[in-house]
Formats: structure tokens, C-alpha cells, sequence
């Protein structure tokens, strides 16, 4: 390292323009990166989900869920197994090692499921694999409509050209509607009619031939239906050395051809379909609801592609939009969603934070140095370190998100302190009357290898992100390696530019040393630092007690996993009571829209239900969700308005549950409190999770409390008795048959396509014909034998109402109910989890159940223990590299002091703040734990080359404290000043780094000031120790 700096010197231009090189390919860089909000997470899990209609949720569990758990456990690292059986569909959750390859995962689940679906009923869908990723989440949700059009004559326009447009954008994956009409083919037989030719053809029978009966039916016409409206090849001939291809019929072309189709001729006469039904183009889409504001809108979901940044696609949605709006008349467009807004306005922020920081930091050097060409080569390190950051996030295939420019940031104020050592050391050769360009040279290389251990120092904090997993590492990992790149470049600039420039541009330069504010201080320290020399047994001990202090002080601002982000939006879901007609729930819908939006703050609300999102199948008419979009110039947070819609709607005859939509880490394992109940008998489950819901109602800070229990749908059991049947000739699966024929009713002939779009052609009977049969008409349902005898159902089964379950959830194939409950404003998970555990802990658990908590408590948890591993393993590496550079084992010891001192800090600046201890808030610790020795390194290391010039212990300490006073306090000052804006929470989604910057600036403040002193007083302390051994 110390040649380097005097070829910097000799080699001005190389050194130029290598810096040119690298402002270059950072500019390059900078401008192809693309722009995220967070880091690309890979979540280990993977659902399977199979489709199952009519089937109950006990039916589900039996035929579809438990044999694809059984199938799923003997796939390669499996880690856990989650699984939901609701009527219709059976969704299994799978979760895997950190490690897995997921692509290869996915492959080995087809495979297993390919072996066990030919053993399931053939009326059983082909189950569907998804891999779960944050990309899953619509980036986009948007409503469109037009003016004076019902959205009935606006589908096909919908379907046919808005779709395909949007679905041609690179890096869309998916586009998802709601609210648009379904429109099929009705045919609706007129029985009169039917009668009446029916009547006319057994008369123009000759007399005495056999009356036919009745001779047109619904089945004769759904399969005239099939089997004209039909075309097909059949193969090839080949006529004079030309081939082929034989096709068989002709589809038919438009409703015409159906009106005018014949369906029966005979000498007499000729009927077609119009002659015996009304032939109609029908909207079937009644239980579909979508408005905004009130009015009536298609809403539409974008889905992006992996590898595609969320800004980008969103930026050529938008694009496309205003170009629709420009052909089109009349269409409003109305955005519920966008989370490229909030990205872009998320790393604005965070980018003019680091602006600011760098500025105000360059202003602290310019106060301190009072001079413009010392202040302008430091400041130079900030821009250029910066750049050659790019560079390497470029190339490490990175994102500008939240967290890799929040890392650039919290490192700003650090890019100038080695420079400033290098620039302090240069001028005091100078004022020794050294030339510039040895003092440049001489400068840079005696403070070369302190500088170089302080950087490793820094960087080697980051080292355990290796050990680390899960979501805690990804965030971890990007703002380890930005912090690294930019520290790594500083150092680089400090021993090439920092020299360079100073042999050049100030030949003449001195520092002044009069400095009243500065010199004031000195004086004071000096005071105190002789006080604490003669008291180093309490000074000790204050700095210890203070320590366990804050602490304890901090932890009592409770803990959470992720400091949440406010985005201005607020999810609603709401839960009619089971069995309400789709009428109920769009009357409440209304209702909800019209208390919502008059309350203030509230821009835009958005409504439906029955629409095709991602698991609607799972859903019905009692179910719906709504978006609420706040004001940008909202004067109150999203929790304090998503609370006043709690507290209006709490009165309404339905479940209204409000949750504030945003960054919340927190949620990937369920936010809030969740306990899980697990074991083998229901009803012991049920009365244990009301029990468990008593107790979390009665802790102080929780709302939403559920238990769990799904609600219960009424289903007609059919009990067959197997000993009656079998004597009447009969088998339960006879019967079930016999039942499904008479109640299900398939009226699906055909399909038509008209101008590229597909519709079902349906037959359907007279209304005043068709026979709606109830548990009566189950009851007296004929059923014939194959012995021709005619046996009712109830003769050989018991018919009956029974209560059965909306779902059911089970967790490690043992079935569970989960409590769940939401956190008051003002209260904090942490705390209440706290309080919640300590009563469960005297609830008397029976055996073979067992109770836990999971979500948010669970995550915070176990990122709590990894990370203090993670800080135990970074200090472990900080004494081995310092050990290095003193080359003895006690010196490195001394120097550790000073982390307890940054930790006390960092605790009491939580505490002060009232922030709680976050994941956040801990990297924030384990990055200070690399910063704050770097001012113990310089102190030891000026002492001891004190003491080999002859000086004594006291008289080292008290000049070295002085001396090192100054630069010190300098980069110390420079990294504060830098993270105040992130620190006081200035723009948006400032809250998800505010905590780091927080613990960052107090134990900054707090070592910095304590470094001086008590560094000093445990070096003179143990070297007494050792000169008495001695």
C-alpha cells in the first residue's frame, strides 16, 4: 500500500485518468441500472393447488389433499407442509430449504404428482404448481371505462384489444380482469311450441302406426347442436400425384345460421330451431361486481414477468394507456395501484437523502478545515467512490433499490474518512516544513496501513451475511456489498487522489490551527480525560452501568421485525354472513363505498367481488374486497385513517378487516399475532382456540381478534345404509350417480365463434317446465335396479342437514386452527406477543396439542438469534484483523472497548426516538461494531508510536487524546451530519432505514465522545497490569 502512493504522486495523469475511467463507467452504469424497491427475494415455497367442483371440504381433504401431502413429503429438501381443503379447490404450501433450487424443486413436485392424480376422480382438474415470489403481486391495478357505455357492450372491446396490447409489453406476464360481462348463446325451448309440432307430427301419422311420443326434447336438440355445428379432418387422398386433407363439415358462422338450423324434417314439414326456442345473445355475468367511486369499471391487474423491474413495465403500461386514451373517446382511466410510483418516489427520496448527506458533510469539513483546496480533495472522494459503487452493483447484478442506495447512504459520510486522515497527516508534515510532495508521499504512507485496517475493520462486519438465511440475508446481503464497494474505492482514492492533488494544488497551503470552538473543546476533553485517568475504576463502571441501561431501556420499546412503510393504501376484506344472496353483498359494497369515501384523506375506492383473481375459485357471493387510495397530500398516516374506517363500519351486519397495504417484511410470515393449535380431535381444536381468542382479547394493544373456527356451511348428508341397498340391488356409488343426475343440470351444447371471440351455446327448458327439487324431492327420488325394480332413497339411506366446514387447515399433515389478531396504533408486536406468551404459558394444554406462536413473533425471533450470531462471529473477525495490525493480542482487546460504547449509544438513541428494536435497527449495531473501532484504532496505534519515541504511558495518552482529537471528531461528525435527513425520516418509505440511522447516529455520538476517554483509561489501566506482572 505505501507504493502505491508515491507512484500516485510521480504519476499524475495515470492517476487522472483512471479516475475518468471510472466516473465514466459509473455514468454508464448508473444509467442501465434498473430500479426496484426492494432487493430480488427468492422465497423457498411452492404451492400446489387442484380444482375439485362441487366437492366438500372433507371430500377435498380425503381425495385430494391428504394424498398429495403423502406425495409432496418424500420430495427432496422438504422443510415443511402446510395445506388448505375448501369446497372446490385444495391448495398444499410447501416449504423449503434456503438452499433449494426451486426450478429443479418444481420439476420432482410434477413428477410426483403425475404418479398419484391417476389414482384421483376423473372429475378432478390437473393440479396446478406456482412457485411463490414477490413478482406474483400485481404491480399495477387499474379501472377503465367509457362514458355513456355499459360494460356489458364494452367486453369484447375489453377482451380483444385492451388485453392483447397490454399482454404484448415486454415483461408483462399477466392481465387480469374483473368486472367484465360473460356473455353466452341461450337457447330457451318454448314448450308450447314444442307441443304443438309435436302434436302436428303424430297427426300426420298414417292411421294406426305407433305413436312415437314426444318427438323434439332439450337432449335431441343440445345434440343436433354438437353434431352440426361440427368440423373435422379426416384424412388425406391423393388425386394425381397432389395430396389432400379430407375435412368433414362446417362450423357454424353467426346466430343466423343457429336461428335457421334444422332440427327435424319430414315430407310434411320442416322445423327449425327458431320455430321452438328464442334464440338470444345473453350477459350471464350477474354475480360479477366492480365499481370505483360508485360507478361502474373494469378493474385490471398487471402481472410482471421475473428478471423485469417493476419500473420499467409499469413506464410502458402507462404508455400504452395514454396511447388508448388518445384513440379512444370517452375512456377514464383510474389508478388504484401503482407501485412503481411509490418505488420511484422511494429511491428519490433515498437518493437525495444521500445528496443532502453528502453535502452537509462537505460543509462540516469546510467548517473544521476552514480552507476551500483541502475541503474539495476530501470532498471529492464522496462522488468518485460513488461511481466505482456502480460500477460493481452493475456487475453484481443488482437493482438501485431501497436498500443497495440506503447502504450508499449510511456509508456517505465514511467516504471521506480516510481522506481525511491522509489530508490531517500531510499537513502536519508540512507544518513541520517538509516539501509538499514528500510530505504527500510520507503522508499517505504512514497512515496507509491504519486507514487500510480501519476499511477492513468496516467490511469484514459483513462477512457473516455468508452464514446467514433467509429474508434477513437478502436484505442484508445487497447493503453489505454496496457499503463494501464504496468503502473499498474511498480507500483506493484516499491513497492515489488525496496525495496526488495535495502535492499539487497546495504547495503553499497550511492548516490554520487556531480554531476557538475546536480549541474549547480540546481543552474541556483534556480536562475531563485527566479527571478519568485518576477515577478509571468509576468511569468503568458508569460507562458499564450505562450500557445494561439502555439496553433494558430500549428493549422496552417493544420489537418488530420490519419497521413498516406507509404507501397511502389501505386493503379491505369483507365477509357477508354464509349463504347471503350476491344481491346483499352489492348492496354493502355500495354502502361501504359511500361511509369510505366520505371520509377525509380518502382519493379513490375500489370494489368487487365474484371476479377471476388468482384463487376466486376459493370464494363467493359472500366474500369481496376493496382498495382504498389515500391523498398524496394526506395530513394523517395510513394507520390513523385505516382506523377511523374500523370504527365506522364496525356496526355493519358483516366482517369488515382493514389492513394498511404496504412494505411490511413482517407479513411474509403472517403480521400481527398468530397462534397456531395443533392436534388430532376437532372439537378439543374449537374449544382450544376459543380459549386461546379469550386470551389474546384480553391482552391490552390487539383488535381483529379471530378464532379460526372457519364458518360452517350446511350441506345434505346422504347416509347410505349398506345393508339396505345391497338387498334392493344397489351400491352407494348407484346412488350417488342416481342424485347427481337429478340435481346437476348440463345445459353447455356447443360453442360459437363471432369476430375471434368464443361463446358457449346453451340449451335450456321452459321456465315454466323446469322442476326445482328440494330435500323432499331428494328424499322421493326414484332410483331403477338392475333388476327393473324402482326404489326411492330414502328407502336405503338417511337424509339429513349437517353443519361442515368452510375449511380446513392442516399444518405437518395434523390438522390446526389458527388465532389471529391485528395490533392497535401505538401499540407494539413485540410487547403484546410478549404479554400473549406469558398467559398462554398458564393455560393448561391438553395432551397430544400443542400451541405456538407463529407470524411476525416467530420471524423476529429467530432474525433476532441469527443476527447476534452474526455480530458475534463480526466481532470475532474485527479482533483478528486488528490483532493483525498491532500484531499483539492486548492492544486489539483495548480497542473492543469501544463497541459496548456505540452499543450503548446506538440502545439509548432507539430510546430517546422511541423506536423499537428492528431487524434494521440490529444490522445498524452490527455495522457500527466495524465503524467505531477505527477511533480506538488511531488513538492505540498514535500511543504506542508516542511511546516508542520514549514518551511515557500518562504523557502518550493525554498528547495522542489531543492530537487525534481533531480528525476524530472530524469523521465522526461528517458520517452524522451525513445521516441526519435519513435519521429524521425526510421523503417516502423513509421509515424502512430510519431505525439504522438512528442506532448509526447515536452510537456515534455517544462512542465518539466516550472513545476518547474511556480508550485511554482502560489502555493506561491494563498497561499498570501488565508492567506489574512484568
Amino acid at each position: 500500500m505505501s507504493k502505491i502512493s508515491s507512484f500516485s504522486v510521480k504519476k499524475p495523469i495515470t492517476i487522472i485518468m483512471s479516475i475518468l475511467i471510472v466516473i465514466i463507467l459509473g455514468a454508464v452504469s448508473l444509467t442501465n441500472l434498473t430500479t426496484d424497491l426492494l432487493p430480488s427475494i427468492n422465497l423457498p415455497y411452492a404451492v400446489v393447488s387442484t380444482s375439485y367442483f362441487g366437492a366438500s371440504p372433507e371430500t377435498i381433504e380425503q381425495m385430494i389433499t391428504k394424498p398429495t401431502e403423502n406425495s409432496m413429503a418424500t420430495v427432496s429438501n422438504i422443510k415443511n407442509i402446510q395445506s388448505v381443503s375448501q369446497e372446490n379447490m385444495s391448495m398444499v404450501i410447501l416449504e423449503f430449504n434456503e438452499d433449494t433450487n426451486m426450478d429443479s424443486a418444481l420439476v420432482e413436485i410434477r413428477e410426483k404428482l403425475d404418479m398419484i392424480t391417476a389414482y384421483m376422480p376423473s372429475e378432478v382438474g390437473n393440479p396446478m404448481i406456482m412457485k411463490i415470489n414477490p413478482d406474483m403481486m400485481p404491480i399495477m391495478n387499474f379501472s377503465l371505462s367509457v362514458k355513456d357505455k355499459e360494460i356489458s357492450e364494452l367486453t369484447f372491446w375489453f377482451e380483444s384489444v385492451i388485453v392483447p396490447r397490454i399482454e404484448r409489453i415486454p415483461g408483462v406476464a399477466s392481465v387480469t380482469l374483473t368486472g367484465t360481462a360473460k356473455n353466452e348463446i341461450q337457447v330457451k325451448l318454448n314448450n308450447e311450441k314444442i307441443e304443438e309440432l309435436n302434436d302436428k307430427m303424430r297427426q300426420s301419422l298414417p292411421p294406426g302406426a305407433p305413436s312415437p311420443g314426444i318427438m323434439i326434447t332439450k337432449d335431441m336438440i343440445s345434440g343436433i347442436l354438437k353434431g352440426q355445428n361440427f368440423s373435422m379432418p379426416s384424412g388425406y387422398i391423393n388425386e394425381e400425384g397432389t395430396d389432400y386433407l379430407v375435412r368433414v363439415g362446417d362450423k357454424l358462422d353467426d346466430l343466423e345460421e343457429i336461428n335457421t338450423l334444422t332440427i327435424m324434417s319430414s315430407p310434411l314439414m320442416t322445423v327449425t330451431l327458431e320455430d321452438v326456442a328464442d334464440i338470444n345473445m345473453v350477459d350471464i355475468s350477474e354475480e360479477s361486481y366492480s365499481k370505483v367511486n360508485g360507478q361502474e369499471a373494469v378493474m385490471i391487474s398487471i402481472q410482471k414477468q421475473n428478471n423485469y423491474a417493476t419500473t420499467d413495465v409499469a413506464e410502458l403500461v402507462e404508455e400504452e394507456l395514454d396511447k388508448i386514451n388518445i384513440e379512444f373517446e370517452n375512456v377514464e382511466t383510474v389508478m388504484l395501484m401503482n407501485q412503481a410510483d411509490y418505488i420511484n418516489d422511494s429511491v428519490k427520496s433515498v437518493s437525495n437523502n444521500l445528496l443532502y448527506g453528502a453535502l452537509l458533510a462537505i460543509v462540516i469539513l469546510l467548517i473544521f478545515l476552514r480552507d476551500l483546496k483541502p475541503t474539495i480533495i476530501i470532498a471529492l472522494a464522496i462522488p468518485i467512490s460513488v461511481m466505482a459503487a456502480f460500477i460493481m452493483i452493475y456487475f453484481s447484478k443488482m437493482t438501485l433499490n431501497i436498500i443497495s442506495m440506503g447502504g450508499l447512504a449510511l456509508g456517505i459520510g465514511m467516504l471521506v474518512d480516510n481522506s481525511i486522515v491522509v489530508i490531517e497527516n500531510i499537513y502536519r508534515l508540512r507544518n513541520e516544513g517538509i516539501s509538499a510532495k514528500e510530505a504527500a508521499i510520507k503522508g499517505a504512507q504512514q497512515v496507509a496501513g491504519a486507514i487500510t485496517a480501519s476499511t477492513i475493520t468496516t467490511v469484514c462486519v459483513f462477512a457473516p451475511v455468508i452464514f446467514m438465511k433467509g429474508i434477513t440475508a437478502e436484505i442484508f446481503k445487497e447493503m453489505a456489498l454496496t457499503i463494501s464497494f464504496s468503502l473499498i474505492a474511498s480507500l483506493i482514492i484516499a491513497l492515489t487522489l488525496v496525495p496526488m492533488m495535495a502535492s499539487k494544488i497546495m504547495k503553499k497551503s497550511q492548516i490554520n490551527k487556531e480554531h476557538r470552538v475546536l480549541d474549547g473543546m480540546k481543552k474541556v476533553y483534556t480536562g475531563i480525560l485527566r479527571f478519568s485517568l485518576k477515577h478509571k475504576i468509576s468511569v468503568i463502571l458508569l460507562a458499564l452501568v450505562l450500557f445494561v441501561g439502555s439496553i433494558y431501556g430500549s428493549l422496552q420499546m417493544g420489537t418488530e421485525f420490519f419497521p413498516q412503510s406507509d404507501q397511502g393504501q389501505i386493503m379491505i376484506d369483507v365477509t357477508m354472513p354464509i349463504g347471503v344472496e350476491f344481491e346483499d353483498t352489492a348492496e354493502m359494497l355500495d354502502k361501504l363505498s359511500e361511509i369510505i369515501g366520505k371520509i377525509e384523506d380518502v382519493d379513490t375506492v375500489g370494489a368487487s367481488v365474484g371476479g377471476n383473481m388468482m384463487f376466486a375459485m376459493m370464494s363467493g357471493s359472500d366474500s369481496a374486497s376493496m382498495n382504498v387510495l389515500l391523498s398524496k397530500e394526506r395530513s394523517r398516516t395510513t394507520k390513523e385513517i385505516a382506523q377511523e374506517i374500523r370504527e365506522a363500519t364496525s356496526n355493519l351486519e358483516c366482517e369488515v378487516s382493514v389492513s394498511e397495504q404496504g412494505i411490511n417484511m413482517g407479513a411474509m410470515g403472517g403480521s400481527g399475532i398468530s397462534i397456531m393449535i395443533k392436534g388430532y380431535d376437532v372439537n378439543t381444536l374449537e374449544d382450544m382456540a376459543n380459549d386461546i381468542a379469550g386470551i389474546v382479547q384480553s391482552a391490552e394493544g390487539t383488535t381483529e381478534i379471530d378464532n379460526g373456527i372457519s364458518k360452517t356451511s350446511p350441506e345434505l348428508k346422504i347416509t347410505v345404509d349398506r345393508q339396505k341397498s345391497i338387498e334392493k340391488g344397489l351400491t352407494t356409488a348407484q346412488v350417488f350417480v342416481a342424485v347427481k343426475d337429478a340435481i346437476s343440470e348440463e345445459n353447455k351444447a356447443s360453442k360459437l365463434t363471432l369476430d375471434g371471440q368464443e361463446y358457449d351455446i346453451s340449451v335450456y327448458e321452459d321456465d315454466a317446465n323446469k322442476q326445482e327439487i328440494d330435500i323432499e324431492g331428494i328424499k322421493n327420488l326414484t332410483i331403477e335396479t338392475p333388476m327393473g325394480m324402482k326404489v326411492k332413497v330414502s328407502d336405503v339411506a338417511e337424509v339429513g342437514i349437517e353443519s361442515g366446514y368452510a375449511s380446513i387447515k392442516r399444518h405437518g399433515q395434523t390438522r390446526y386452527i389458527t388465532v389471529a389478531a391485528a395490533i392497535k396504533d401505538g401499540y407494539n408486536v413485540g410487547l403484546v406477543g410478549e404479554d400473549i406468551e406469558e398467559k398462554i404459558k398458564n393455560y393448561d394444554v391438553p395432551e397430544g396439542f400443542t400451541v405456538e406462536l407463529q407470524g411476525e413473533q416467530e420471524e423476529i425471533r429467530s432474525s433476532f438469534t441469527m443476527l447476534l450470531y452474526a455480530l458475534l462471529l463480526a466481532i470475532v473477525l474485527i479482533y483478528m484483523v486488528m490483532a493483525s495490525q498491532f500484531q499483539s493480542l492486548l492492544y486489539p482487546f483495548i480497542v473492543m472497548f469501544s463497541i459496548p460504547l456505540a452499543f450503548t449509544g446506538g440502545f439509548l438513541g432507539l430510546f430517546i426516538t422511541n423506536t423499537p428494536v428492528s431487524v434494521v435497527a440490529l444490522i445498524g449495531l452490527i455495522i457500527l461494531a466495524g465503524i467505531v473501532v477505527n477511533n480506538g484504532i488511531v488513538i492505540v496505534d498514535y500511543i504506542n508510536q508516542l511511546k516508542d519515541e520514549g514518551k511515557s504511558t500518562y504523557d502518550a495518552v493525554i498528547e495522542a487524546g489531543n492530537t487525534r482529537f481533531r480528525p476524530i471528531i472530524m469523521t465522526a461528525l461528517t458520517t452524522i451530519i451525513a445521516l441526519s435527513t435519513m435519521a429524521i425520516g425526510v421523503g417516502e418509505n423513509a421509515e424502512m432505514m430510519q431505525p439504522m440511522a438512528i442506532t448509526a447516529i447515536g452510537g456515534l455520538i455517544y462512542s465518539t465522545l466516550l472513545t476518547l476517554i474511556i480508550i485511554p483509561v482502560i489502555y493506561t489501566a491494563l498497561d499498570k497490569l501488565r508492567k506489574k506482572r512484568v
